[in-house]
């Protein structure tokens, strides 16, 4: 389990001491155990129980960042601490890229007040997702050397691949047969039963507690994982009577991304925590107040959307693209439906998410008979510098590469997805990739609406642009080779343009130029100006009839 990426924290009083790296086991693809050798006169200091953690310190040019890991060792043993990469993360990443043995790392003493006493003996349940089974390896192991101790362990993962110390567990599965029980919970690879496949939500953890464990024997339940898992799981534990004593928690907060392209492992210090969260089946967040007694919800009163958001994650393509796919509420075997692509595509802006208030406009597209599809590629955030860095020079190819890899993907894998019948629409950035789309791959997307496009680079946020393009003064090619202007002879799509008059953001100017290129061409297109419409259309029925708009156009060019 890690802490929070790329957070920067002021010192402590606590010491760290330079420990030196015995061993670094590679455990998965992503993740390591990294083993430290404790001088004899720190012995003492770093003696620790079974769950606690260890804070690591790194400094990078010239800061300080810490990171927490929990241990992943029997107590008595050399303190080691499983990691897991964050993508882009600044400590993650170097333990698990760069960090070998007989390098040195700077570490806190244990702490931490999730620790089992392994004199007890008793009966454990432990109920662990990802990277979370860190601190429950240790326990496990742990208490397991009492005769009288038992153990079942719930480990939930995305894939056999993706298990962390799965040789581990299978010894110890080996050493202590009749009285350790694991079992494993894949969400993305079919097991045997269904009881064992999906995620570790309320309803799969009640059937697994319900038909494996004698919930009233439990002396000790351990649960680590992912914030929404243990928000379920000690809900399901209060419904089935376990009593509210005997539950120990370790939170990391998140939200499992999905196809988790944005992935943040915190542990919070302090004596409270507020924390936020959702998922695709909710479409606001949930507000808990977290402290050492356990959490209450904030109580929301927002008004409930019309639409219910329904969408499919997937990761496709040689890169690993993150998207979603949206079908129509009255999708039937057999259907299939004309794509509309609605991407925004550029930096800053990360559109597949956990959520499901993410896809409410996507999914009311849908609902009017298309297959929505939101694909975030290069360039956008939450996958680490180089992800974004990809762009630099061209916000054009690497961006609508992307979108057709993906679409290409998707397609040959979906059936409902009719590829002969392709439109792509987008404001913003996304009305720049919109307008690129029809210009550069006609034989690809079948028609465009560009919302607010930028038309040229040059006319646009010096701060910005510059920052990806250089400066033009000295470094024009990467302007006109991602400028819409040079391309307007070849539309040979059907393209609506729309832009707000009072945009200050993205100039009406942007729009107009490209019309007037266009019309120079011979090119035929629609054009709609929004008189006394800024960057969006905070209007809510200038806002609705948009979407009216868009609807009408994508039927009549798409079928």
């Amino acid at each position: 389990m890690t802490a929070l990426e790329d957070e920067t924290v002021a010192p402590r009083a606590r010491a760290f001491y330079p420990l030196t790296v015995a061993a670094v086991e590679p455990l998965t693809e992503d993740s390591v155990a990294v083993t430290f050798d404790v001088p004899e006169e720190l012995r003492e200091r770093f003696d620790f129980a079974a769950g606690q953690s260890l804070t690591l310190r790194r400094m990078i040019e010239g800061r300080e960042h810490r990171r927490t890991y929990s241990i992943c060792a029997p107590v008595g043993h050399r303190p080691r601490v499983g990691v897991r990469e964050v993508p882009g993360g600044l400590f993650s990443s170097w333990l698990v890229r760069e960090v070998r043995p007989g390098d040195t790392v700077e570490v806190q003493p244990p702490s931490g007040g999730f620790r089992a006493d392994p004199t007890e003996g008793g009966r454990h349940l432990c109920i662990a997702a990802g990277s979370g089974i860190t601190p429950m390896l240790s326990i496990a192991s742990s208490v397991l050397a009492h005769p009288d101790a038992r153990v079942t362990l719930l480990y939930g993962n995305r894939t056999a691949r993706s298990v962390m110390f799965a040789e581990e567990l299978a010894d110890l599965k080996n050493q202590h047969p009749a009285r350790l029980d694991l079992v494993h919970v894949l969400s993305r690879e079919p097991r045997t039963s269904d009881l064992f496949s999906g995620r570790l939500d309320a309803e799969r953890l009640r059937r697994l507690l319900t038909a494996l464990v004698p919930l009233g024997a439990v002396d000790h339940v351990w649960l680590c994982g992912p914030f929404g898992m243990v928000v379920d799981a000690r809900e399901v534990l209060a419904e089935l009577g376990v009593p509210e004593d005997r539950v120990h928690v370790e939170l990391f907060f998140v939200d499992e991304p999905p196809p988790e392209v944005h992935h943040q492992d915190p542990v919070v210090e302090g004596d409270v925590s507020v924390v936020a969260s959702t998922n695709t089946s909710l479409t606001s967040s949930t507000m808990r107040i977290i402290d050492s007694r356990g959490f209450v919800t904030i109580a929301s009163h927002a008004e409930q959307p019309v639409v219910t958001a329904r969408p499919h994650l997937l990761r496709v393509g040689v890169r690993d693209l993150s998207a979603a796919v949206l079908l129509p509420q009255q999708h039937e075997p057999g259907a299939r439906w004309p794509i509309i692509c609605s991407p925004y595509g550029g930096p800053h802006a990360q559109r597949v998410i956990a959520a499901g208030g993410a896809y409410l406009t996507e999914q009311w597209l849908a609902d009017q008979g298309f297959a929505v599809v939101v694909i975030d590629g290069r360039g956008t955030p939450g996958r680490g510098p180089d992800w974004e860095y990809a762009v630099h020079h061209d916000l054009a190819g690497p961006v609508l590469e992307d979108q057709v890899d993906a679409l290409l993907a998707i397609a040959n894998s979906h059936d409902a997805l009719d590829f002969s019948r392709v439109g792509i629409r987008g404001w913003s950035f996304g009305g720049y990739l919109a307008a690129l789309a029809v210009l550069d791959r006609p034989d690809v997307f079948h028609a465009a609406v560009a919302g607010a496009p930028v038309t040229d680079w040059r006319l646009y946020d010096t701060a910005y642009t510059e920052r990806y393009l250089g400066n033009p003064s000295t470094h024009d090619s990467p302007y006109e080779r991602t400028s819409l202007l040079s391309r307007a002879a070849a539309l040979t799509r059907p393209l609506l343009l729309i832009h707000g008059l009072a945009d200050d953001n993205v100039l009406a100017a942007h729009t107009l130029q490209l019309s007037r290129a266009l019309l120079e061409a011979g090119r035929p297109h629609n054009v709609l100006p929004l008189s006394g419409v800024t960057h969006m259309t905070p209007q809510e029925v200038v806002a609705e009839n948009l979407l009216w708009t868009e609807v009408d156009f994508f039927t009549k060019h798409l079928g």
